[in-house]
């Protein structure tokens, strides 16, 4: 387990690794297989009300139609098992070589179940902005991988707009640095013009800024790609807008690099 995809990030590996083993222990302690099995029919309830989301409200087909790519790895969703906030790990191959080579968003449990749901009440995983914010960020990663790897050059000689923010470069240090913020924003800003061109989310709601606000550059991402890429047919993909918004960034920025 020489890399965690990310959770080193947030426990060493000897506290994972203890963690996952008081799971294992749990499970065995708990007859806990037993109880899935009893529960079957519940599980797979979930998991229709998961999927309503997805395929009925169109959310996945709202996302490839905006991407028009390939995703280059099979895609897989399930419940985090760290009970951690929604993730995506582009390789489990860290934790669990069994899931190598494969996209995988983990879900947290808070952000698919209802917070006003009582204890005896069943779960209802039904939550169409919370399954969109969900999916539509973290699934983007997925359509982003390669982007990033093909035009690592180009986005490392942005770097410079990190270096002139404080306040970005210690967002940026906490998600391993400049490309994996650029990637974080530039996902998040999709997901926020998806939500607002679909009528989930009013755009000065969407667009307000917390004051814990990590996505700095997301507003400005969003404009560009909405201006340049969703409303034209100019380019094929976002694979051909990528560098467009590269660019455009840069010059964005270029008066202040000076």
């Amino acid at each position: 387990m020489k890399d965690m995809a990310g959770y080193e990030k947030h426990r060493d590996l000897a506290v994972t690794q203890d963690y996952l083993a008081e799971c294992v222990r749990f499970y065995y302690d708990t007859n806990f297989w037993k109880f899935y099995q009893a529960h079957s029919a519940d599980y797979a309830r979930w998991v229709a009300s998961f999927n309503q989301g997805l395929y009925q409200d169109g959310q996945l087909a709202t996302l490839n139609k905006f991407y028009r790519l390939k995703r280059d790895k099979e895609v897989i969703i399930t419940l985090g098992a760290l009970n951690c906030g929604s993730y995506a790990v582009a390789d489990m191959n860290g934790i669990n070589p069994k899931f190598g080579n494969k996209n995988i968003i983990l879900v947290a449990y808070s952000q698919v179940a209802r917070g006003t749901d009582k204890l005896d009440k069943p779960a209802d995983f039904y939550a169409p902005s919370r399954t969109s914010q969900l999916v539509w960020h973290e699934l983007g990663h997925a359509y982003l991988g390669n982007l990033f790897k093909k035009y690592s050059a180009e986005i490392n000689s942005l770097e410079y707009i990190m270096q002139q923010d404080s306040t970005i470069q210690s967002k940026a240090a906490l998600r391993g640095g400049w490309a994996s913020y650029l990637n974080e924003n530039t996902t998040q800003a999709v997901t926020s013009l998806l939500k607002i061109r679909t009528g989930q989310v009013k755009r000065e709601e969407e667009l307000e800024k917390s004051p814990d606000e990590f996505y700095l550059l997301s507003a400005e991402l969003l404009g560009i790609i909405e201006r340049d890429y969703y409303d034209t047919k100019k380019y094929r993909n976002f694979n051909e807008f990528f560098p467009v918004l590269l660019a455009e960034l840069k010059r964005n920025h270029s008066a202040q690099s000076r």
